[in-house]
Protein backbone atom coordinates (compact mmCIF):
# COMPACT_ATOMS: atom_id res chain seq x y z
CA UNK A 1 0.00 0.00 0.00
CA UNK A 2 1.34 3.42 -1.20
CA UNK A 3 1.17 5.08 2.44
CA UNK A 4 2.95 2.25 4.24
CA UNK A 5 5.53 2.28 2.05
CA UNK A 6 6.18 6.06 2.11
CA UNK A 7 5.30 5.87 6.08
CA UNK A 8 8.31 3.41 5.99
CA UNK A 9 10.33 5.26 3.62
CA UNK A 10 10.51 8.51 5.75
CA UNK A 11 12.05 6.76 9.06
CA UNK A 12 14.86 5.46 6.42
CA UNK A 13 18.26 7.40 7.49
CA UNK A 14 20.73 9.51 4.78
CA UNK A 15 21.91 13.06 4.16
CA UNK A 16 18.22 14.14 3.15
CA UNK A 17 16.72 12.30 6.23
CA UNK A 18 18.74 13.81 8.49
CA UNK A 19 18.37 18.33 7.50
CA UNK A 20 16.26 19.91 9.69
CA UNK A 21 12.15 19.70 8.76
CA UNK A 22 11.81 23.38 8.94
CA UNK A 23 14.75 24.14 6.37
CA UNK A 24 13.31 21.35 3.86
CA UNK A 25 9.67 22.55 4.09
CA UNK A 26 11.07 25.83 3.50
CA UNK A 27 13.27 25.05 0.49
CA UNK A 28 9.93 23.26 -0.84
CA UNK A 29 7.95 25.98 -0.95
CA UNK A 30 10.65 27.89 -3.02
CA UNK A 31 11.24 25.56 -5.32
CA UNK A 32 7.16 25.08 -5.70
CA UNK A 33 7.05 29.59 -6.11
CA UNK A 34 9.91 28.98 -8.88
CA UNK A 35 8.72 25.89 -10.83
CA UNK A 36 4.84 28.02 -10.90
CA UNK A 37 6.67 31.23 -12.09
CA UNK A 38 8.73 29.94 -14.67
CA UNK A 39 6.92 30.31 -18.32
CA UNK A 40 6.61 27.28 -19.84
CA UNK A 41 8.71 28.32 -23.41
CA UNK A 42 12.26 27.46 -20.81
CA UNK A 43 12.99 24.51 -21.29
CA UNK A 44 16.45 24.62 -19.93
CA UNK A 45 14.88 25.86 -16.44
CA UNK A 46 12.72 22.47 -16.10
CA UNK A 47 15.61 21.06 -16.96
CA UNK A 48 17.63 22.60 -14.57
CA UNK A 49 14.77 21.19 -11.97
CA UNK A 50 14.57 18.00 -12.86
CA UNK A 51 18.00 17.52 -12.44
CA UNK A 52 18.46 19.38 -9.09
CA UNK A 53 15.41 16.74 -8.17
CA UNK A 54 17.40 13.70 -9.29
CA UNK A 55 20.09 14.66 -6.90
CA UNK A 56 17.67 15.28 -4.33
CA UNK A 57 16.58 11.97 -4.94
CA UNK A 58 20.19 10.23 -4.97
CA UNK A 59 20.98 12.01 -1.52
CA UNK A 60 17.99 10.29 0.01
CA UNK A 61 19.08 6.92 -1.33
CA UNK A 62 15.31 5.79 -1.67
CA UNK A 63 13.65 3.76 -4.80
CA UNK A 64 13.64 6.37 -7.81
CA UNK A 65 11.57 4.64 -9.78
CA UNK A 66 9.19 4.43 -6.44
CA UNK A 67 8.99 8.09 -5.90
CA UNK A 68 8.69 8.91 -9.90
CA UNK A 69 5.91 6.22 -10.18
CA UNK A 70 3.86 7.85 -7.18
CA UNK A 71 4.70 11.17 -7.92
CA UNK A 72 2.82 10.58 -11.50
CA UNK A 73 -0.67 9.59 -9.50
CA UNK A 74 -0.90 13.56 -9.79
CA UNK A 75 -0.78 13.68 -13.63
CA UNK A 76 -4.20 12.30 -14.49
CA UNK A 77 -5.68 15.78 -12.66
CA UNK A 78 -3.58 17.76 -14.12
CA UNK A 79 -3.85 15.98 -17.75
CA UNK A 80 -7.56 17.44 -18.10
CA UNK A 81 -6.45 20.93 -17.83
CA UNK A 82 -3.50 20.11 -20.28
CA UNK A 83 -5.67 18.42 -22.62
CA UNK A 84 -8.15 21.20 -22.70
CA UNK A 85 -4.85 23.94 -23.41
CA UNK A 86 -3.82 21.65 -26.00
CA UNK A 87 -6.80 21.65 -27.65
CA UNK A 88 -7.23 25.51 -27.33
CA UNK A 89 -4.39 25.88 -29.48
CA UNK A 90 -1.42 26.25 -26.99
CA UNK A 91 0.71 23.03 -26.80
CA UNK A 92 3.66 24.39 -25.57
CA UNK A 93 1.87 25.95 -22.58
CA UNK A 94 -0.33 22.33 -22.12
CA UNK A 95 3.52 20.45 -21.81
CA UNK A 96 4.37 23.16 -19.33
CA UNK A 97 1.25 22.83 -17.17
CA UNK A 98 2.03 18.84 -17.16
CA UNK A 99 5.86 19.63 -16.39
CA UNK A 100 5.14 21.92 -13.31
CA UNK A 101 2.20 19.27 -11.54
CA UNK A 102 4.89 16.38 -12.14
CA UNK A 103 7.84 18.23 -10.64
CA UNK A 104 5.65 19.73 -7.82
CA UNK A 105 4.44 16.40 -6.92
CA UNK A 106 7.89 15.27 -6.84
CA UNK A 107 9.11 17.51 -4.56
CA UNK A 108 6.17 17.35 -2.30
CA UNK A 109 6.56 13.40 -2.38
CA UNK A 110 10.48 14.03 -1.67
CA UNK A 111 9.92 15.76 1.61
CA UNK A 112 7.03 13.41 2.61
CA UNK A 113 9.41 10.42 2.15
CA UNK A 114 12.56 12.21 3.84
CA UNK A 115 10.25 13.19 6.89
CA UNK A 116 8.27 11.98 9.70
CA UNK A 117 5.05 13.66 9.60
CA UNK A 118 5.40 14.54 13.21
CA UNK A 119 8.16 16.52 12.40
CA UNK A 120 6.70 17.61 9.22
CA UNK A 121 3.47 19.04 11.03
CA UNK A 122 6.41 20.18 13.72
CA UNK A 123 8.00 21.95 11.54
CA UNK A 124 4.45 23.80 10.30
CA UNK A 125 4.27 24.88 13.85
CA UNK A 126 7.20 26.26 14.27
CA UNK A 127 6.97 28.75 11.40
CA UNK A 128 3.64 29.15 12.37
CA UNK A 129 1.64 28.11 9.95
CA UNK A 130 -2.31 28.58 10.16
CA UNK A 131 -3.64 25.88 13.13
CA UNK A 132 -6.56 25.39 10.95
CA UNK A 133 -4.16 24.24 7.90
CA UNK A 134 -2.12 21.68 10.15
CA UNK A 135 -5.30 19.72 11.34
CA UNK A 136 -6.66 20.10 7.87
CA UNK A 137 -3.14 18.24 6.67
CA UNK A 138 -3.47 15.95 9.95
CA UNK A 139 -7.09 14.50 9.03
CA UNK A 140 -5.85 14.43 5.10
CA UNK A 141 -3.01 12.38 5.84
CA UNK A 142 -5.41 9.79 7.70
CA UNK A 143 -8.06 9.83 5.12
CA UNK A 144 -5.69 8.83 2.55
CA UNK A 145 -4.32 5.86 4.59
CA UNK A 146 -8.62 5.26 5.12
CA UNK A 147 -8.68 5.12 1.35
CA UNK A 148 -5.88 2.80 0.53
CA UNK A 149 -7.15 0.09 3.34
CA UNK A 150 -10.37 0.01 1.58
CA UNK A 151 -8.72 -0.06 -1.54
CA UNK A 152 -6.55 -3.13 -0.19
CA UNK A 153 -9.56 -5.04 1.47
CA UNK A 154 -11.81 -4.93 -1.47
CA UNK A 155 -8.94 -5.81 -3.77
CA UNK A 156 -8.25 -8.61 -1.81
CA UNK A 157 -12.01 -9.67 -2.24
CA UNK A 158 -12.14 -9.00 -5.56
CA UNK A 159 -9.23 -11.73 -6.02
CA UNK A 160 -10.81 -14.18 -3.60
CA UNK A 161 -13.70 -14.34 -5.87
CA UNK A 162 -12.22 -14.37 -9.43
CA UNK A 163 -12.80 -16.99 -11.41
CA UNK A 164 -10.10 -18.17 -13.94
CA UNK A 165 -12.26 -17.33 -16.74
CA UNK A 166 -13.59 -14.06 -15.53
CA UNK A 167 -13.23 -12.09 -18.62
CA UNK A 168 -12.01 -8.37 -18.90
CA UNK A 169 -15.25 -6.68 -20.06
CA UNK A 170 -16.53 -8.27 -16.10
CA UNK A 171 -13.30 -7.33 -14.34
CA UNK A 172 -13.94 -3.21 -15.71
CA UNK A 173 -17.43 -3.41 -14.64
CA UNK A 174 -16.50 -4.95 -11.20
CA UNK A 175 -14.10 -2.16 -10.90
CA UNK A 176 -16.64 0.61 -12.17
CA UNK A 177 -18.71 -0.53 -9.74
CA UNK A 178 -15.74 -0.73 -6.83
CA UNK A 179 -14.79 2.92 -7.22
CA UNK A 180 -18.69 3.68 -5.99
CA UNK A 181 -18.34 1.28 -2.84
CA UNK A 182 -14.92 2.43 -1.90
CA UNK A 183 -15.74 6.39 -1.24
CA UNK A 184 -18.73 5.64 0.54
CA UNK A 185 -16.94 3.24 2.95
CA UNK A 186 -14.24 5.79 3.03
CA UNK A 187 -16.87 8.36 3.76
CA UNK A 188 -18.29 6.16 6.23
CA UNK A 189 -15.10 5.74 7.90
CA UNK A 190 -13.84 9.27 7.82
CA UNK A 191 -16.86 10.00 9.52
CA UNK A 192 -15.74 8.10 12.26
CA UNK A 193 -12.36 9.61 12.33
CA UNK A 194 -14.06 12.67 12.35
CA UNK A 195 -16.29 11.59 15.40
CA UNK A 196 -13.32 10.68 17.42
CA UNK A 197 -11.79 13.36 17.19
CA UNK A 198 -14.74 15.10 18.38
CA UNK A 199 -14.92 13.01 21.36
CA UNK A 200 -11.24 13.71 22.41
CA UNK A 201 -12.10 17.42 21.84
CA UNK A 202 -11.52 18.45 18.17
CA UNK A 203 -13.44 21.52 17.82
CA UNK A 204 -14.40 22.46 14.13
CA UNK A 205 -12.63 25.57 12.66
CA UNK A 206 -10.61 26.79 15.77
CA UNK A 207 -8.77 23.30 16.46
CA UNK A 208 -8.62 23.75 20.67
CA UNK A 209 -10.08 25.78 23.33
CA UNK A 210 -7.88 26.14 26.13
CA UNK A 211 -7.74 24.83 29.62
CA UNK A 212 -10.61 26.94 30.57
CA UNK A 213 -13.63 25.87 28.65
CA UNK A 214 -12.28 22.52 29.81
CA UNK A 215 -12.72 22.96 33.56
CA UNK A 216 -16.00 24.54 33.39
CA UNK A 217 -18.59 22.01 35.51
CA UNK A 218 -15.74 21.50 37.66
CA UNK A 219 -16.75 21.33 41.66
CA UNK A 220 -19.57 18.43 40.51
CA UNK A 221 -18.45 16.62 43.81
CA UNK A 222 -22.11 17.54 45.21
CA UNK A 223 -24.32 15.83 42.53
CA UNK A 224 -25.03 12.91 44.87
CA UNK A 225 -23.74 9.32 43.69
CA UNK A 226 -24.64 9.63 39.55
CA UNK A 227 -22.39 10.25 37.09
CA UNK A 228 -24.57 9.34 34.22
CA UNK A 229 -28.47 10.51 34.63
CA UNK A 230 -30.79 9.85 31.06
CA UNK A 231 -34.57 10.80 31.07
CA UNK A 232 -36.98 10.33 28.31
CA UNK A 233 -34.55 9.79 25.55
CA UNK A 234 -35.73 9.90 22.09
CA UNK A 235 -33.49 9.40 18.77
CA UNK A 236 -34.66 8.83 15.08
CA UNK A 237 -32.48 8.56 12.16
CA UNK A 238 -33.11 11.12 9.35
CA UNK A 239 -33.77 8.14 7.54
CA UNK A 240 -37.09 7.48 9.54
CA UNK A 241 -35.37 4.88 11.86
CA UNK A 242 -36.79 5.33 15.43
CA UNK A 243 -33.18 4.15 17.40
CA UNK A 244 -34.08 5.36 20.85
CA UNK A 245 -37.53 5.40 22.05
CA UNK A 246 -37.82 6.74 25.80
CA UNK A 247 -34.65 5.74 27.34
CA UNK A 248 -34.61 5.94 31.15
CA UNK A 249 -31.08 5.31 32.47
CA UNK A 250 -28.30 6.44 35.33
CA UNK A 251 -24.85 5.55 35.98
CA UNK A 252 -23.16 5.93 39.81
CA UNK A 253 -19.63 6.71 40.66
CA UNK A 254 -17.18 3.97 40.02
CA UNK A 255 -20.14 1.66 38.53
CA UNK A 256 -19.52 -1.01 35.66
CA UNK A 257 -22.38 -1.04 34.14
CA UNK A 258 -22.65 -3.92 30.70
CA UNK A 259 -24.98 -2.93 28.13
CA UNK A 260 -26.66 -5.89 26.50
CA UNK A 261 -28.65 -5.96 23.36
CA UNK A 262 -29.20 -7.16 19.90
CA UNK A 263 -27.67 -5.19 17.18
CA UNK A 264 -29.74 -2.11 16.06
CA UNK A 265 -31.41 -2.34 19.37
CA UNK A 266 -29.38 1.25 20.17
CA UNK A 267 -26.91 0.35 22.59
CA UNK A 268 -24.32 2.81 20.36
CA UNK A 269 -26.83 5.05 19.45
CA UNK A 270 -27.55 6.11 23.01
CA UNK A 271 -23.88 6.01 24.48
CA UNK A 272 -23.24 8.58 21.76
CA UNK A 273 -25.62 10.81 23.30
CA UNK A 274 -23.32 10.67 26.37
CA UNK A 275 -20.47 12.82 24.79
CA UNK A 276 -22.90 14.87 21.99
CA UNK A 277 -22.12 13.33 18.94
CA UNK A 278 -25.94 13.03 18.66
CA UNK A 279 -28.75 15.01 19.96
CA UNK A 280 -32.09 13.42 20.64
CA UNK A 281 -35.30 14.58 22.47
CA UNK A 282 -34.86 14.29 26.36
CA UNK A 283 -32.65 15.04 29.15
CA UNK A 284 -29.31 13.90 29.52
CA UNK A 285 -26.60 14.79 32.20
CA UNK A 286 -23.16 14.07 32.29
CA UNK A 287 -21.36 15.02 36.06
CA UNK A 288 -24.18 17.20 36.93
CA UNK A 289 -24.03 19.29 33.29
CA UNK A 290 -27.03 18.95 31.05
CA UNK A 291 -25.26 17.70 27.44
CA UNK A 292 -25.59 21.24 25.56
CA UNK A 293 -23.58 22.71 22.80
CA UNK A 294 -22.66 25.09 25.72
CA UNK A 295 -21.24 22.09 28.10
CA UNK A 296 -19.45 19.87 25.44
CA UNK A 297 -15.89 20.94 26.01
CA UNK A 298 -16.88 20.31 29.44
CA UNK A 299 -18.48 17.12 28.95
CA UNK A 300 -16.06 15.61 26.31
CA UNK A 301 -13.45 16.03 28.99
CA UNK A 302 -15.48 13.76 31.47
CA UNK A 303 -17.07 10.94 29.43
CA UNK A 304 -14.16 9.58 27.32
CA UNK A 305 -15.53 7.25 24.57
CA UNK A 306 -13.85 4.09 23.04
CA UNK A 307 -14.48 3.30 19.48
CA UNK A 308 -15.48 0.16 18.60
CA UNK A 309 -13.25 0.42 15.49
CA UNK A 310 -9.63 1.68 16.70
CA UNK A 311 -8.74 2.15 13.39
CA UNK A 312 -10.98 4.98 13.85
CA UNK A 313 -9.55 6.28 16.98
CA UNK A 314 -6.31 5.87 16.16
CA UNK A 315 -5.71 8.71 13.42
CA UNK A 316 -2.15 10.80 14.43
CA UNK A 317 0.83 9.30 12.92
CA UNK A 318 2.22 8.13 16.02
CA UNK A 319 1.12 6.37 19.02
CA UNK A 320 2.75 9.27 21.36
CA UNK A 321 0.87 11.76 18.83
CA UNK A 322 -2.64 10.26 19.22
CA UNK A 323 -2.64 9.74 22.84
CA UNK A 324 -1.53 13.45 22.68
CA UNK A 325 -4.21 14.70 20.72
CA UNK A 326 -6.56 14.98 23.23
CA UNK A 327 -4.77 16.49 26.32
CA UNK A 328 -3.33 19.36 23.68
CA UNK A 329 -7.17 20.20 22.62
CA UNK A 330 -7.89 20.57 26.64
CA UNK A 331 -5.31 23.41 26.29
CA UNK A 332 -1.77 21.63 27.92
CA UNK A 333 1.27 23.05 26.57
CA UNK A 334 3.08 20.52 24.00
CA UNK A 335 5.53 19.19 26.93
CA UNK A 336 2.70 18.73 29.22
CA UNK A 337 0.29 16.80 26.57
CA UNK A 338 3.51 14.60 25.76
CA UNK A 339 4.32 14.02 29.20
CA UNK A 340 0.66 12.87 30.32
CA UNK A 341 0.92 10.82 26.73
CA UNK A 342 3.80 9.10 28.20
CA UNK A 343 2.43 8.71 31.44
CA UNK A 344 -0.96 6.85 30.59
CA UNK A 345 0.86 4.76 28.14
CA UNK A 346 3.11 3.46 30.52
CA UNK A 347 -0.13 2.98 32.65
CA UNK A 348 -2.05 0.74 29.50
CA UNK A 349 1.60 -1.00 28.90
CA UNK A 350 2.17 0.65 25.95
CA UNK A 351 5.19 2.91 27.02
CA UNK A 352 7.37 1.21 24.56
CA UNK A 353 5.41 2.10 21.57
CA UNK A 354 5.94 5.79 21.50
CA UNK A 355 6.83 6.46 18.20
CA UNK A 356 5.33 3.57 16.01
CA UNK A 357 2.63 4.12 13.56
CA UNK A 358 -0.39 3.21 15.13
CA UNK A 359 -1.43 0.67 11.99
CA UNK A 360 1.78 -1.38 13.23
CA UNK A 361 -0.33 -2.46 16.01
CA UNK A 362 -1.90 -5.74 16.56
CA UNK A 363 -5.78 -5.38 17.56
CA UNK A 364 -5.26 -5.88 21.22
CA UNK A 365 -2.49 -2.96 20.96
CA UNK A 366 -4.44 -0.67 19.26
CA UNK A 367 -7.21 -1.19 21.30
CA UNK A 368 -4.74 -0.18 24.66
CA UNK A 369 -3.67 3.06 22.78
CA UNK A 370 -7.02 4.09 22.42
CA UNK A 371 -8.06 3.93 25.68
CA UNK A 372 -4.95 5.55 26.91
CA UNK A 373 -6.15 8.47 24.55
CA UNK A 374 -9.36 8.59 26.27
CA UNK A 375 -7.51 8.15 29.50
CA UNK A 376 -5.18 11.55 28.63
CA UNK A 377 -8.34 13.28 28.65
CA UNK A 378 -9.09 12.52 32.74
CA UNK A 379 -12.11 11.42 32.59
CA UNK A 380 -14.91 10.51 35.40
CA UNK A 381 -16.35 7.73 33.04
CA UNK A 382 -15.09 5.28 30.27
CA UNK A 383 -17.69 4.37 27.74
CA UNK A 384 -16.52 0.98 25.47
CA UNK A 385 -18.27 0.40 22.26
CA UNK A 386 -17.59 -3.55 21.61
CA UNK A 387 -14.30 -3.31 23.48
CA UNK A 388 -13.18 -7.38 22.74
CA UNK A 389 -13.92 -7.12 19.10
CA UNK A 390 -11.03 -8.06 16.95
CA UNK A 391 -9.46 -9.19 20.44
CA UNK A 392 -8.19 -12.95 20.95
CA UNK A 393 -8.76 -14.60 24.01
CA UNK A 394 -5.28 -13.67 25.80
CA UNK A 395 -5.87 -9.81 24.57
CA UNK A 396 -9.51 -9.90 26.30
CA UNK A 397 -8.36 -10.99 29.43
CA UNK A 398 -5.86 -8.36 29.53
CA UNK A 399 -8.16 -5.84 28.66
CA UNK A 400 -10.15 -6.94 31.49
CA UNK A 401 -7.39 -7.08 33.76
CA UNK A 402 -6.69 -3.58 32.55
CA UNK A 403 -10.50 -2.02 33.01
CA UNK A 404 -10.40 -3.76 36.44
CA UNK A 405 -7.71 -1.74 37.63
CA UNK A 406 -9.15 1.63 36.50
CA UNK A 407 -11.29 3.69 38.94
CA UNK A 408 -13.24 5.14 36.77
CA UNK A 409 -16.97 4.56 36.47
CA UNK A 410 -17.76 2.12 33.65
CA UNK A 411 -20.38 1.55 30.60
CA UNK A 412 -19.06 -1.53 28.04
CA UNK A 413 -21.55 -1.98 25.56
CA UNK A 414 -20.86 -5.85 24.33
CA UNK A 415 -22.01 -9.03 23.39
CA UNK A 416 -19.54 -10.84 25.06
CA UNK A 417 -21.48 -12.13 28.18
CA UNK A 418 -18.25 -13.44 29.92
CA UNK A 419 -15.92 -10.37 29.52
CA UNK A 420 -19.32 -8.61 31.53
CA UNK A 421 -19.57 -11.17 33.66
CA UNK A 422 -15.77 -10.27 34.69
CA UNK A 423 -16.30 -6.87 35.22
CA UNK A 424 -20.02 -5.19 35.62
CA UNK A 425 -22.12 -5.08 38.74
CA UNK A 426 -25.10 -4.36 36.75
CA UNK A 427 -26.69 -5.30 33.28
CA UNK A 428 -28.83 -3.06 31.08
CA UNK A 429 -31.19 -5.16 28.40
CA UNK A 430 -32.18 -2.88 25.26
CA UNK A 431 -34.93 -3.83 22.75
CA UNK A 432 -36.08 -1.84 20.27
CA UNK A 433 -34.52 1.33 21.19
CA UNK A 434 -35.89 0.74 24.67
CA UNK A 435 -34.87 -0.29 28.28
CA UNK A 436 -36.41 -3.64 28.32
CA UNK A 437 -34.67 -4.78 31.66
CA UNK A 438 -31.91 -4.59 34.14
CA UNK A 439 -30.23 -6.47 37.16
CA UNK A 440 -26.91 -8.34 37.49
CA UNK A 441 -25.61 -9.91 34.24
CA UNK A 442 -26.89 -13.59 35.43
CA UNK A 443 -30.29 -12.38 35.54
CA UNK A 444 -30.41 -10.47 32.55
CA UNK A 445 -28.67 -13.19 30.66
CA UNK A 446 -31.57 -15.91 31.94
CA UNK A 447 -34.65 -13.54 31.65
CA UNK A 448 -33.91 -12.80 27.85
CA UNK A 449 -32.48 -16.23 26.73
CA UNK A 450 -28.62 -14.29 26.22
CA UNK A 451 -26.42 -17.17 27.38
CA UNK A 452 -24.15 -17.70 24.78
CA UNK A 453 -23.78 -21.22 22.95
CA UNK A 454 -21.77 -23.62 24.82
CA UNK A 455 -18.52 -25.27 23.48
CA UNK A 456 -20.50 -28.99 24.35
CA UNK A 457 -23.60 -28.06 23.04
CA UNK A 458 -24.44 -29.79 20.22
CA UNK A 459 -26.31 -27.85 17.01
CA UNK A 460 -28.65 -30.30 14.92
CA UNK A 461 -29.40 -29.83 11.60
CA UNK A 462 -32.92 -31.03 9.81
Amino acid sequence: MHHVVVERWSREASPLHSLDARAKLCVLLVFLIAVSATPSRAQLAFAAYAALLLAAMAASRLPLGGLARRAALVLPFSATFAVVTWWSGQPLRAAGLAEKSFLSGLAALLLIATTPMGRFLGAMETLRAPRALILAIQFLYRYLFVISEQAQHMRLAALSRSGANGGRVLHFQAAAGAVGVLFARSWERADGIYNAMLARGFEKATGGRGQESADRGQGTEDRGAEVVRVRNLHYRYPDGTQALDGVDFHLDVGECVALLGANGSGKTTFVLHLNGLLEGEGRVEVCGMPVTKDNLAAIRAKAGLVFQDSDEQLFMPTVLEDVAFGPANLGLAPEQAAARAKAMLEQVGMGGALHKAPYHLSAGEKRRVAIAGVLAMQPEILVLDEPTTFLDPPAQRGLAKLLAGLPQAKLLVTHDVEFARSLATRAVFFEHGKVAGEGSVDEIVERFGWRPLGATELVRHD
